[in-house]
């Protein structure tokens, strides 16, 4: 039995998610219980004149389906996420709210992306190492600490706090800090008290350690709790938890997005399946081999490697 055999309509040349959000698309999906989304789904594109495109969906439909909307969202300008201070890895953004339903498109996404890695689908977008910890539900485990991992989404951040944590000074003098963080949210300054009554409470020798690991949780965990939280719970439903254990943020990664390690062509024939009368010794399958081992280069490899089926 096919399951999730159904035809969704989305627009093929996005600009906004907020266009999504008014297709079937979006909706349709976020219907779909988890068990369906897991099986087969058809997609329907429809052209800019509002009528359906030629075309049987043979898993590459839904591939392209899937990389408009993976390239829309995860594009820092959108604000569903954020980069890191220093680099291209993201994570989801504390100003995501500028869009109304801001919690379910991050559930809907993380439904998006378990189905990616659930079919195999390579997903090129380089997670922060934080946010791989949060969505493997490791953030719990005694040996974490949210300080340690602080680096991975702004290391100017924790170059700053080790600084206070070694500092052989008066700190309270020195360095003026209360258990107080000012936020911009687009455009406005908001204060986040640390502790209750934070912003009245200065940092001192005695409490900078306690200062520095609850900077280090609002920063990583509770700006975001409620956007990490929408994901994971999309994630979690097509990807059980328990299949996650053997990973660490690293392996996750490459799950998600594959290796950078150059793709050996003989080890692949081996595994290969031919379909429609062909095999491995017919002529046209050999000139196809022949060209990706002498022609390509790496890039193309890589490219040939997402190809699922010829």
């Amino acid at each position: 039995k096919m399951l999730g055999l159904l035809p969704f309509q989305c627009c093929v040349h996005i600009s906004s998610l907020l266009i999504l959000l008014g297709q079937d698309g979006f909706e349709q999906m976020c219907k779909l219980s988890p068990e369906n989304v897991k099986g087969n789904i058809r997609i329907k594109f429809v052209n800019e004149q509002g009528l359906d495109e030629a075309g049987i969906d043979q898993d590459g439909v839904f591939k392209e389906f899937l990389e408009e909307i993976i390239k829309l969202v995860f594009d820092p300008n959108f604000a569903l996420f954020k980069c890191v201070e220093q680099g291209d890895k993201v994570y989801p953004s504390s100003n995501s709210f500028v869009h109304a339903r801001h919690l379910e498109l991050f559930e809907f996404v993380g439904r998006l992306l378990a189905k990616a890695v659930y079919e195999g689908i390579m997903i090129e977008v380089p997670f922060a190492s934080f946010f791989l910890t949060q969505l493997l539900g490791r953030t719990h485990s005694f040996a974490y600490s949210s300080f340690d991992e602080l680096s991975s989404m702004d290391a100017e951040l924790y170059r700053r706090l080790s600084e206070l944590k070694r500092y052989d000074g008066d700190v309270e003098d020195d360095f003026c800090l209360t258990f107080a963080v000012d936020e911009d949210q687009m455009g406005t300054i908001v204060t986040h008290d640390l502790k209750p009554g934070g912003r009245m409470t200065n940092v001192t020798d005695v409490n900078r350690i306690s200062y520095i690991h609850l900077m280090s949780n609002f920063k990583l965990c509770t700006q975001i709790h409620k956007q990490t939280s929408a994901f994971c719970r999309g994630f979690r439903c097509i990807i059980h938890p328990d299949w996650l254990v053997m990973f660490s943020s690293p392996e996750l990664q490459r799950l998600i997005s594959g290796d950078n390690k150059p793709l050996d062509v003989s080890d692949l024939k081996k595994y290969v399946v031919y379909y429609g009368g062909f095999s491995g010794a017919h002529s046209v399958i050999r000139w196809l081999w022949d060209i990706v081992e002498k022609d390509f280069d790496s890039r193309e490899k890589g490219l040939f490697l997402k190809v699922k089926h010829l």
